[in-house]
This record gives structure tokens, C-alpha cells and sequence, in this order.
């Protein structure tokens, strides 16, 4: 039921994918690999940046020792892109 919005999370994910790139530059993320609503990158402290998130409100995760993951889907607006977009630029 959620197709017609897949458009809007890959472009909230390409944009989380620029940030991180920008941030994490050594983390091994190409925003040009970004196809899906999923981004992955292995930071050199993943826990820190983690933690970090958290405190910023920004829930993420980790898909295998030192890959973290951040998903998009309907549940994230544009407000919740802008706090995560923040939140990595301080990580």
C-alpha cells in the first residue's frame, strides 16, 4: 500500500547518504550506491555515532560489527530527515 511513496523514501535515503559521505568520508558509503531506502556505512566509532543518534532522537542501528544502518520509510517526514541530517553533521 506504501508503493506509491517508495520515491519519497529513496530520495530521503540518498539524501541521508550525502551527509554521511560528506561526514564520514573514510566510512566507505558512495551516495551513487544509494538505490534502495536503506544506507549503510562503517564509521571508525560506530557505537559513539550510535549513541549519538540516540541522544539526538534519531534511532539507527547496526547490520553487522561496525556497519551501521539507517532506513527511511513512510514513518520519517521531513522534519525527521532534517533532525537526522543534523544529528549526523554532529556525530
Amino acid at each position: 500500500s506504501m508503493i506509491e511513496r517508495l520515491a519519497d523514501d529513496h530520495q530521503r535515503a540518498l539524501r541521508l547518504a550525502e551527509v554521511v559521505a560528506e561526514r564520514f568520508p573514510d566510512a566507505g558509503l558512495s551516495p551513487a550506491d544509494v538505490r534502495t531506502n536503506c544506507v549503510t556505512f562503517a564509521p571508525r566509532d560506530p557505537q559513539r555515532v550510535l549513541e549519538h543518534l540516540r541522544g539526538e532522537g534519531v534511532l539507527a542501528g547496526t547490520i553487522a560489527p561496525g556497519i551501521v544502518r539507517l532506513m527511511t520509510h513512510h514513518d520519517i517526514t521531513d522534519d525527521g530527515l532534517a533532525r537526522a541530517t543534523s544529528a549526523l553533521r554532529t556525530a
